[in-house]
């Protein structure tokens, strides 16, 4: 399968024994023709590892004593080198799959669509509570109203809590604005739930 890189966005690139990383202009030429065992010799004659990459996927060759080993977004497989045509298919494979899976329906993480439901929590409780204000008189409020608010809110932020501390996980370095979002959804979450229950008591 010929690949457009202009439509596919993919980005080839190899490094050499300097350890310097290159970028190709262009498809090589044992992935784009018919491969064989002279054209990757001769390829990995200068060079060390082979590269292709979409976005946060990609796939590497390393050459290894008479073994390709073929780097999977991490995942690990060896490809024997008198058998090349088995690297182009898998190079096709895998670019394919990685191509279309852009187009495939976006599936949020579970802390994600927890978090999200945290914040419209949040912000609903707090228009609610606004607007009762109108409504119901000064007693009515700091018993009842007050009370299911600040559990509302404790538990908003709860929910907001793994996303926070994936992000802050994640973060390189430990972003320090992410820590503080930990901290403070925890706060909130930990203080504000109990002392909604104990008001209503």
């Amino acid at each position: 399968m010929k690949l457009d890189k202009q439509k596919s966005n993919l980005k080839y690139y190899y490094q050499t024994q300097d350890y310097k990383i290159h970028a190709y202009k262009n498809i090589p030429e044992f992935l784009d023709k018919s491969v064989s065992e002279i054209a990757l010799q001769n390829f990995f004659e200068e060079k060390i590892l082979f590269g292709c990459e979409y976005k946060k996927n990609f796939i590497e060759v390393i050459y290894e004593e008479k073994k390709l080993r073929v780097s999977i977004n991490k995942k690990e497989k060896f490809i024997d080198f008198q058998n090349p045509k088995e690297l182009k298919d898998l190079f096709d494979r895998e670019s394919s799959r990685m191509l279309n899976s852009q187009k495939t329906k976006i599936r949020m993480s579970k802390t994600t669509i927890l978090f999200i439901a945290g914040l419209i929590l949040i912000v609903v409780n707090f228009i609610t509570f606004f607007i009762s204000l109108h409504f119901f008189d000064k007693k009515s409020v700091n018993r009842i109203i007050a009370p299911i608010f600040l559990m509302l809110f404790g538990c908003g932020s709860l929910m907001t809590f793994p996303k926070n501390l994936e992000d802050f996980e994640s973060a390189e370095g430990s972003n320090f604005i992410d820590l503080k979002l930990c901290i403070i959804s925890l706060f909130f979450g930990i203080i504000l739930l109990p002392a909604g229950f104990w008001m209503l008591l």
